[in-house]
C-alpha cells in the first residue's frame, strides 16, 4: 500500500525548521528532498539515498520517526563529509584553529605575568580588573578572530565573494555550501567527490560482520616518556629554588612545598615507568578496538603544566602562611594527576572486541579479560559513557563515545542480544527532545503584550543601556573628581532598579535563554532575548567596586547583622517577585536561576544604596578607640585596623589605611563621621578635624 505525502506533514515541517537548505517537492506518493550535495526519496515506506545523482542504497522505515532520524542521518553526514572535501572550507577552519591558539597562548602569558604581579606586590586592583575583565576580552578577541579569519579565507577560489556566515551570537561561523552563491560554480574538490560515498556507505562493509573496520593501534611511549622527562625537569628546578630558600631559613611554608614537590617528582617518575599496552590484536577472531583520541593527550599536557603551574605559585605565598602553600600544592597535585591520567590513558586505554570474548586495558597498563556471557546489560548515561554490569549489577568497565571506534559498541550490543539501558537523567532528557521536537506558537500564551514587541525591545534597549551606563560612568567621573562621593553612590547602587522593574512589567516576553533552533519564525517573532549573561556579568563589576571601595573604605557599615538582614529581605521579596511574574513554560531552562542569582548579587548593591538614600544628616563627634590590628606581615602590605566606641557605647572595627593607623599610634585626634539610617544600620567613617594642619605637624615629629 502506497503511503500518501501528507501522512509525513510532521516529519516535513521538522525538516523545513531544522535544514532550511532542503527543497522539498511531494506528489501523492513520492516525498523528494534535494541537498547541495544529494537527494533523498521516500517511496512505499523505503528511502532511497542518492549522492551526485549515483545511488547509495536504500533503508525501510515503520514509523515517521524512524524516517526523520535516517532522513537527518544522511544529511548530517553528507554536510560533516562534504566539508572535507571542500579545501577552502578546510584552509579556513586550519587558519582560524592556529589564530586562536595564538591568542590562547597570549591570554594565558597575560594571566601568568598577572597572577605574578598579584602574588608579589598583592595588587588586588589589578586580580580584580582581570576577574571582571578576562571574559568580555575573551569574548570580543574570539568574534574578532572569527570576523577576520571569514573575512581572509572564507571566500570563493573562482570569483573571489565572500561565503554564507552563520551567525551564532558572539562566534560566527562558516555555513555548510558546496556551490558559490554568486558564480554558482562548485567548491568541493571533484577528485575527493569520488570517495565520499565510501566514507559514507563503505563498499567493504560486509566484509568486517558489519563493523566499521578500525586498525588495531600500537602507540609506543614516547609522549608518557616525553612528558615524565618535563615533569622531572620543572621539578628540578622548583627543588634547586627551594634549596637556595632553605638555606636562608627554614619556614613552615617551605616545608609543605617541599614535601609536595617530591610527590611530583614521584608522579613523573611513575610516568617514565608506565608500561604500554600489550596485546595480541592480529588474532583471527579480532572484530574491532575503542581507543582514546590524540587530542587527549595534548590536554592532559596542557592541564599537568596547569598543575606545576600551581606549585610553583605556592612559592610566592607568605613565609607563615601554611594554608595558602597547602592550597596552591593540593591544586596542582590535583591539576598534575589529571594530566598524567589522561596522558596515561591515550597511551594504554582500549576495549578489544573479538568473536569469543572482551580485553579491556586500563590507563595504567592493567589488562582485564571478560566472556561475552559475563555482560549482563549495557547502560548509556548522560554524560555520554557507555557502562557494562554484570548480572550482579557490579560495573565491569566503561567507555566514552568519543572514543575511536565507539559507534562500532552500539551495532556490537545489538548483534549479542544484549540489554541496552538508558540512565534516568538521560531518558528525561531524551522523553523532552521528543516531545519538543518542533516548537510552535501556541495561542494559550498569547498576551497584550504580544502585540508590541518592536516597543517592549527599544525600551529594553533604553534601560540596559541605563545600568550599563550607571556601573560604569559614575565610577570613571567620580574618579577625575567630576562628581560627589553620595552622587556616585546613588547613580552606580540604584540604575538596576529600572531594568529589574522592567523585567517585572513586561516578562512574559521577555526570554531568559537562546531561542531554540527547532522553534517556527512564528515562535521566535513573539519574544526578547533578555540580556541576562550581560546583565550577570555587570552585577560583579557593581558588587566589586561597591564592596571593595565604597564599602571597605568611603562608609563602612557598623551594624553589619542587620545590615544582612535587610539584604536577604530584598533579596527574597525580589526573587519571589521574578519567580512569578516569570511564565510557567518559560521556567524550565536555566535562565531564570541565572537571572534570579545576578539578581541577588545585584541586591547587595542595592541595599547598600538604599541605605544610605534614607539616612539622616551627618553627626560628628570625637573618636575614642579602644583597640587596633594589623593583618599580614609588614613586608606584603597588611590591613590595618581600628576599633572605634560609637555613640551608643559599642564598639566597630574599621578598616583604614597605613597612614591613618600611623597617625592614631601617634595619638592623633580623629573625628567620627556617622550616617544614622530608618532601618538602625549606621554608615561610619573616620577623618582629621583639621586635615592639613594636623598631617604637617604630624609629618614633622615623625621626621
Amino acid at each position: 500500500m502506497a503511503v500518501l505525502v501528507k501522512d509525513f506533514e510532521s516529519v516535513i515541517k521538522r525538516l523545513e525548521s531544522n535544514y532550511k537548505d532542503c527543497e522539498i517537492s511531494q506528489t501523492d506518493s513520492v516525498l523528494n528532498i534535494k541537498l547541495p550535495l544529494g537527494e533523498i526519496k521516500v517511496k512505499n515506506n523505503k528511502i532511497y539515498f542518492y549522492v551526485l545523482n549515483e545511488s547509495l542504497g536504500k533503508l525501510d522505515f515503520e514509523s515517521n520517526d524512524e524516517l526523520y532520524e535516517e532522513i537527518e542521518a544522511f544529511i548530517v553526514t553528507l554536510q560533516e563529509e562534504g566539508n572535507k572535501c571542500n579545501p577552502t572550507y578546510v584552509k579556513a577552519q586550519k587558519n582560524l584553529e592556529k589564530r586562536r591558539g595564538r591568542a590562547e597562548f597570549a591570554f594565558s602569558t597575560i594571566f601568568f605575568v598577572i597572577f605574578v604581579l598579584y602574588t608579589l606586590f598583592d595588587l588586588h586592583w589589578i586580580f580584580l580588573l582581570m576577574v571582571v575583565l578576562s571574559p568580555l576580552a575573551s569574548t570580543v578577541t574570539s568574534r574578532f578572530l572569527s570576523l577576520y579569519s571569514l573575512s581572509k579565507d572564507w571566500l570563493c577560489p573562482h570569483c573571489g565573494a565572500k561565503l554564507p556566515i552563520e551567525r551564532k551570537r558572539w562566534h560566527p561561523c562558516q555555513k555548510y555550501v558546496s556551490h558559490c552563491p554568486e558564480c554558482k560554480k562548485l567548491l568541493i574538490d571533484r577528485s575527493m567527490i569520488r570517495n565520499l560515498r565510501d566514507e559514507i556507505f563503505p563498499k567493504d562493509y560486509d566484509d568486517y560482520e558489519g563493523f566499521d573496520f578500525v586498525p588495531p593501534q600500537k602507540r609506543g611511549r614516547k609522549v608518557c616518556i616525553s612528558f615524565g622527562i618535563l615533569v622531572l625537569i620543572s621539578t628540578l628546578i622548583l627543588g634547586l629554588i627551594l634549596t637556595i630558600v632553605a638555606r636562608r631559613a627554614l619556614f613552615a611554608s617551605t616545608v609543605v612545598n617541599i614535601v609536595f614537590l617530591i610527590i611530583a617528582a614521584l608522579l613523573g617518575f611513575l610516568l617514565l615507568l608506565l608500561p604500554a599496552r600489550c596485546i595480541e590484536e592480529d588474532k583471527a577472531d579480532f572484530s574491532f578496538m575503542v581507543y582514546e583520541q590524540k587530542i587527549l593527550s595534548f590536554v592532559g599536557i596542557f592541564i599537568g603544566f596547569v598543575g606545576i603551574f600551581f606549585i610553583s605559585a605556592a612559592f610566592f605565598t607568605s613565609k607563615e602562611d601554611v594554608s595558602s602553600a597547602v592550597i596552591c600544592n593540593f591544586f596542582g597535585i590535583s591539576f598534575l594527576f589529571s594530566g598524567i591520567f589522561m596522558t596515561a590513558a591515550y597511551q594504554n586505554r582500549a576495549l578489544y572486541v573479538y568473536k569469543s570474548h572482551l580485553t579491556y586495558v586500563t590507563s595504567f597498563g592493567r589488562k582485564k579479560d571478560f566472556d561475552i556471557q559475563q555482560i549482563s546489560y549495557v547502560k548509556l548515561s548522560a554524560t555520554d559513557s557507555i557502562k557494562f554490569f554484570d548480572e550482579n549489577r557490579k560495573k565491569l568497565f566503561s567507555i566514552e563515545r568519543n572514543m575511536i571506534g565507539s559507534e562500532n559498541v552500539f551495532d556490537w550490543i545489538g548483534m549479542q542480544n544484549i540489554e541496552f539501558k538508558l540512565s534516568c537523567t538521560l531518558q528525561r532528557r531524551t522523553g523532552k527532545q521528543m516531545e519538543a521536537s518542533v516548537i510552535t506558537w501556541d495561542e494559550a500564551y498569547s498576551t497584550p503584550l504580544h502585540k508590541h514587541i518592536k516597543a517592549i525591545r527599544i525600551g529594553l534597549i533604553f534601560v540596559f543601556s541605563l545600568f550599563a551606563a550607571g556601573c560604569i560612568l559614575p565610577l570613571l567621573m567620580w574618579f577625575f573628581g567630576d562628581l560627589k562621593i553620595s552622587h556616585t553612590i546613588y547613580m552606580s547602587t540604584l540604575s538596576p532598579i529600572p531594568l529589574l522593574l522592567y523585567y517585572l512589567a513586561f516578562a512574559p516576553v521577555l526570554l531568559l535563554y537562546n531561542k531554540p533552533k527547532e522553534a517556527t519564525e512564528e515562535w521566535k517573532s513573539k519574544y526578547i532575548k533578555f540580556p541576562t549573561i550581560h546583565v550577570t556579568l555587570l552585577s560583579l563589576f557593581l558588587l566589586f567596586h561597591v564592596y571593595y571601595l565604597w564599602m571597605s573604605i568611603i562608609l563602612q557599615v557598623a551594624d553589619t547583622g542587620r545590615f544582612m538582614v535587610l539584604f536577604i529581605a530584598i533579596a527574597a521579596i525580589l526573587s519571589l517577585l521574578l519567580y512569578i511574574r516569570t511564565p510557567k513554560h518559560m521556567r524550565k531552562k536555566d535562565g531564570l536561576a541565572m537571572l534570579i542569582l545576578s539578581s541577588v548579587v545585584l541586591c547587595f548593591s542595592m541595599t547598600y544604596g538604599i541605605v544610605l538614600l534614607s539616612s539622616t544628616p551627618v553627626e560628628h563627634y570625637p573618636a575614642i578607640f579602644t583597640d587596633s590590628r594589623i593583618e599580614g606581615s609588614d613586608e606584603e602590605n597588611p590591613s590595618h585596623y581600628l576599633t572605634v566606641l560609637l555613640d551608643d557605647k559599642k564598639d566597630a572595627e574599621l578598616y583604614v589605611t597605613k597612614e591613618t593607623y600611623d597617625l592614631q599610634q601617634l595619638e592623633t585626634p580623629f573625628i567620627v563621621c556617622q550616617k544614622n539610617n530608618v532601618f538602625g544600620i549606621r554608615l561610619v567613617r573616620l577623618h582629621l578635624p583639621m586635615s592639613k594642619e594636623v598631617f604637617s605637624s604630624v609629618r614633622e615629629k615623625n621626621t
